[in-house]
């Protein structure tokens, strides 16, 4: 084999086109903001301009986003003040539970606050290119070409995470590498990653429970284990003492609690927000594109099915994902939520196709690549 088609069929390839690609958009969206790299976290009318530290520029004309309580506890994630920095969590129960990003950023910044805003955006690119690396990797795993793996780190809902300092891409970093570990049998080390999965995000604890669903099942059916039980055992363990914790200092309105959210009717949601944004104007085209290519991705996996060679594991946890994602409640479809809800299913989704036949990957590729280029063309044009 020539070098440089071996140079193609590896990890790095992978990691240098996903570099590439965000390195461009990235570039392309913060000269767009005037080279203000803290207007990512969208501080709005929900921080106090007059407290707010330095190196943060707080707009009056918006309301916020989610990347203010990220910055906030990236600044000082140690603190138990109501408030700080001008910023009073809406609900500190529940903002708190997702720690593990905000955590890296106040180390990756040394603790110093001006650096937050910065770090905010290079955490994230560190964990988009492990993403490509460990993608990569598995397809390979799967008998497939090196660059495959770009489908996950090009999920088009990471535009909206890389641009608003969000969590959904550190979890898939470590969602995936906890999936990579399991398939390389190394259960404590899976264990390692999912916790930290669950940590950043608790969704997170699907997989988790669906890996102790498979191993009972197992058991009882007298089947050997493709993983220990330390695999689910140490993140359900870690997530129900985190969850205690901030229960017992900051009260009990968890996401198990007053918020959690009433779910609907399987894919009745969806259907009423494809038909709500049917118009394809504005932001409708938009939304309706990132709605239809979650369909499609869905549609490509049944069609997949029984060409894939992945584990009975990936393809149950794959359903158990699907059940919830068609079961989101109205609140989740009303704005931009959906398309960030609904990463983790999205990467559950993408092990299946790396695994299954040519078809699969190349119409997964097409659809990601397409639809993550118009989003990010939308985020650049009009922010």
């Amino acid at each position: 084999m020539p070098r440089w088609r071996s140079l193609l069929d590896s990890p790095l390839a992978a990691v240098l086109f996903v570099a590439a690609c965000y390195g461009i958009l990235l570039t392309a969206y913060i000269r767009r903001e005037g080279g203000d790299v803290s207007l990512l976290v969208t501080a709005g009318t929900n921080v106090d301009a007059r407290q707010a530290p330095r190196g943060l520029t707080v707009r009056s004309d918006v309301p916020g986003y989610d990347g203010v309580w990220f910055y906030r506890l990236a600044s000082d994630p140690f603190s138990t003040a109501t408030k700080t920095y001008g910023i009073q969590f809406d609900n500190p129960a529940y903002r708190r539970q997702r720690i593990l990003y905000p955590l890296l950023v106040h180390i990756a910044s040394l603790g110093r606050v001006e650096w937050v805003p910065a770090m905010l955006v290079a955490v994230n690119v560190a964990a988009l290119l492990v993403l490509a690396f460990v993608a990569a990797q598995l397809s390979r795993h799967f008998g497939a070409h090196a660059l495959w793996g770009v489908i996950a780190p090009l999920y088009p809902g990471f535009v909206t995470t890389i641009s608003g300092d969000l969590s959904e891409i550190v979890q898939c970093m470590f969602l995936l590498s906890a999936i990579h570990a399991v398939q390389k049998r190394r259960s404590f080390i899976a264990a390692a990653l999912l916790t930290c999965a669950v940590l950043t995000r608790e969704t997170s604890i699907v997989l988790a429970a669906a890996l102790l669903v498979i191993y009972a099942y197992r058991f009882i059916r007298k089947r050997a284990q493709d993983y220990g039980a330390e695999t689910f055992a140490i993140p359900l363990a870690a997530y129900a003492a985190w969850q205690a914790l901030i229960a017992w200092r900051f009260g009990t309105d968890t996401p198990l609690g007053s918020i959690a959210p009433k779910f609907s009717v399987p894919f009745a949601e969806y259907v009423r927000f494809l038909i709500a944004n049917s118009s394809l104007r504005g932001i409708s085209r938009l939304y309706f594109t990132e709605a239809a290519f979650l369909g499609a991705i869905v549609a490509i996996v049944i069609g997949a099915w029984r060409f894939a060679s992945t584990k009975v594991t990936w393809r149950a946890t794959w359903l158990a994902y699907l059940g919830l994602a068609s079961t989101l409640p109205h609140n989740m479809w009303a704005e931009v939520s959906f398309v960030r809800v609904l990463a983790d299913f999205f990467l559950i989704s993408t092990v299946v196709i790396l695994s299954s036949g040519r078809a699969a990957r190349i119409a997964a590729l097409a659809a990601t690549a397409v639809v993550w280029y118009f989003a990010a063309s939308h985020l650049v044009k009009y922010g």
